[in-house]
């Protein structure tokens, strides 16, 4: 666990310690600052930004105004003297967490968005947070199953969120009865102060989706402010406070007295919350925690990833939520609920015995009967070369592929049949030798498709052959909704070509940069977050007239990427 410092040393100086046990770094700094200016910046990211995005909604001018002042705000800290760090951790390419501890007075500073000239901090760091006052430990906590898990929407009765917040408390519960004691959902004016107090005492998980105003939660004609925490006998060891936030210090002592009352760890957001956002983001975030236990600060990294590849960087939603206290509470995951009577054991064990009977008559059907067919098929052909083209298929012991006017057929034979998916080889009229293999798919409509290249000259149909494959078929799956440039350049290095393959997200500033030969040792399709390792930090244009670029136009893709490299004669 890495943990950065950042203590008031007076009005004009602030002590700076980063202390890394993951790369072996330690550096300590003494910054000037004003911390008036610092606070007046932080207010323009988290007040005038994010309201502007509420309003407005995504927009790359938005995107870039934010990187523009937290670029700022890096740099009034002096981070650039940690430039080490940060890179060093880029590098590496794994999860790494780092644990802040704050002065109380800079605790309304949002740093898990501060943007180093190239990424914002949270783009690759598991960030937690603590206020200097806070009495807990970034240790790792674990949460029993079966505990209690209370969920609480909307307690103010407030229309403006109300389908949003209930929809939510529907998707959570479903997540969570499986695995927990869940208490509720309690709506609207069912939870007062009193109600809440005990909850709050009894539960090990509370979810919180309402209003935050007047430096506590909205309830029914009513606020639950710090105050009322102190009454609690304890808090729950974890809180997901799906409300708006307002970064100030009341509601960091808001907060902080959760955490000095027993919360391990409690997720909070920084500004005014689009309601519908926001029940998308706690659905992620509990699959994370819940069902693929991940501990909390880990979940909240991928579930702001997963908002940034879903909606893009301009969509702010991902800025929004921070965690305080420990990032690596979890689930206990080798707990083990057992059957409470025979019944339930032998009931348990007739399913296993059915499931593994069904798989031995599966494996049996797939080694001895794969080569059984159907004794009729039609097929559509249809070629990349020639797309009018349409022949129908008569299938006996072996096909023949038939136009109109053929007299020449060419034979196919079905060599097996692989998760509904035939395979045939091609079969010479003469010596009736197999010639090639051949792959046979279906299209939307359930017909058969030749997959590999052929075309249709003089009523003959003729299949291109070869020893090798003509060319090598590559998929990247990327399901986005991001629109990207691809980029193919070529170069001689110690008498080897070297193609290189770059795929430019230019909106959000992502890069990929992959020699091809190695993405074809891949099996195929590939989806983006196997690319980790190819991300291309360093900023480059790409020239579409430069002489070592393969593509001369411009040409982009979303969600989905095919490359068909053909194979040279030499």
């Amino acid at each position: 666990m890495d943990t950065l410092r950042l203590i008031k040393i007076n009005n004009n100086q602030l002590y700076v310690e980063l202390s890394s046990t993951s790369i072996n770094f330690s550096k300590k700094i003494t910054v000037n600052y004003q911390l008036e200016s610092i606070k007046s910046l932080s207010r323009t990211i988290t007040h005038d930004i994010l309201n502007s995005y509420v309003k407005s909604g995504p927009s790359i001018a938005g995107l870039k105004k934010l990187k523009e002042s937290a670029f700022q705000l890096f740099n009034f800290f002096e981070f650039f003297k940690l430039e080490k760090y940060f890179k060093q951790i880029k590098v590496n390419n794994k999860n790494h967490y780092l644990h802040l501890i704050v002065d109380s007075d800079l605790n309304s500073i949002p740093f898990e968005i501060l943007h180093d000239g190239q990424n914002f901090l949270s783009d690759y760091l598991i960030l937690s947070r603590e206020s200097t006052h806070s009495n807990i430990s970034d240790n790792k906590f674990k949460v029993e199953l079966r505990n209690k898990f209370v969920i609480v929407v909307n307690p103010s009765e407030s229309d403006d969120i109300n389908d949003d917040v209930i929809n939510e408390a529907n998707i959570i519960s479903n997540i969570v009865d499986s695995k927990f004691n869940l208490r509720g959902p309690f709506k609207h004016r069912n939870v007062d102060k009193i109600e809440l107090i005990r909850l709050l005492g009894s539960c090990s998980l509370l979810h919180f989706s309402g209003h935050y105003k007047n430096n506590g939660w909205k309830l029914f004609n009513d606020i639950f402010e710090s105050k009322d925490i102190l009454k609690c006998s304890r808090a729950s060891d974890f809180i997901f406070s799906n409300s708006c936030g307002d970064n100030s210090n009341k509601f960091n002592i808001f907060i902080n007295t959760f955490l000095n009352k027993g919360t391990k760890t409690i997720i909070c957001s920084l500004g005014k919350l689009p309601s519908n956002k926001a029940r998308i983001f706690s659905e992620i975030f509990y699959k994370y925690f819940i069902e693929y236990g991940h501990d909390a600060g880990e979940s909240l990294f991928l579930t702001k990833k997963k908002m940034i590849k879903k909606y893009g960087h301009q969509d702010l939603f991902w800025c929004y939520y921070q965690l305080h206290g420990s990032s690596l509470l979890s689930i206990n995951k080798t707990y083990e609920l057992t059957s409470k009577n025979s019944k339930n054991n032998f009931a348990k064990n007739s399913i296993i015995f059915f499931f593994s009977l069904l798989v031995l008559i599966f494996v049996y059907n797939f080694i001895f009967n794969s080569k059984n067919h159907q004794t009729q098929l039609k097929i559509n052909i249809i070629s990349n070369i020639n797309t009018k083209v349409q022949t129908k298929i008569i299938k006996t012991d072996s096909i023949q592929i038939l136009s109109n006017n053929i007299s020449y057929p060419i034979l196919l034979k079905c060599d097996s049949i692989k998760n509904n998916q035939p395979y045939f080889s091609l079969i010479n009229n003469d010596d009736q030798k197999k010639m090639h293999q051949l792959i046979i798919d279906k299209d939307l409509n359930n017909n058969i498709i030749v997959e590999y290249p052929y075309e249709f000259n003089n009523n003959l149909l003729n299949v291109y052959l070869s020893n090798k494959n003509l060319f090598n078929r590559l998929e990247i799956i990327f399901d986005d909704e991001i629109e990207y440039s691809v980029y193919i350049q070529y170069e001689k290095r110690d008498l080897k070509n070297i193609y290189t393959l770059y795929i430019v997200d230019i909106v959000n500033d992502n890069r990929y940069k992959i020699n091809l030969n190695k993405l074809f040792q891949m099996i195929s399709p590939i989806h983006k977050d196997y690319l980790k390792a190819y991300y291309d930090e360093l900023s480059i244009l790409f020239p579409r007239n430069s002489k070592f670029e393969l593509i001369k136009k411009d040409f982009t893709f979303k969600n989905r990427l095919v490359l068909d490299i053909k194979k040279g004669s030499k």
